[in-house]
């Protein structure tokens, strides 16, 4: 659930400038919610496609302040997920 007030951190916005992400593109990751992990701490990952190009959002919600914390965006690599980018292969 992606609140419409977005919050990046620095290494977001880091990566999201290396990675040559824009913030429309995490938006619209967002904004799909398609969720692939929801971790221990509140955190989350979620899957978007944008054209073909595939990209992992992590996050948090802060339900009171009704903001979305970005924490990382990065393109999903074959070595470390199964095809379609949806699970992680298991570790040798």
């Amino acid at each position: 659930m992606a609140f419409d007030d977005v919050y990046f951190s620095d290494y977001a916005r880091k990566r999201m400038f290396e990675r040559r992400i824009s913030v429309a593109e995490v938006r619209q990751v967002l904004a799909d919610d398609d969720r692939l992990e929801d971790y221990s701490d509140g955190r989350y990952l979620v899957l978007g496609w944008v054209g073909i190009r595939a990209i992992h959002v992590a996050a948090e919600d802060d339900i009171l302040a009704q903001v979305t914390t970005v924490v990382t965006v990065y393109e999903p690599d074959l070595r470390k997920w199964k095809p379609g980018f949806r699970q992680r292969k298991r570790k040798s």
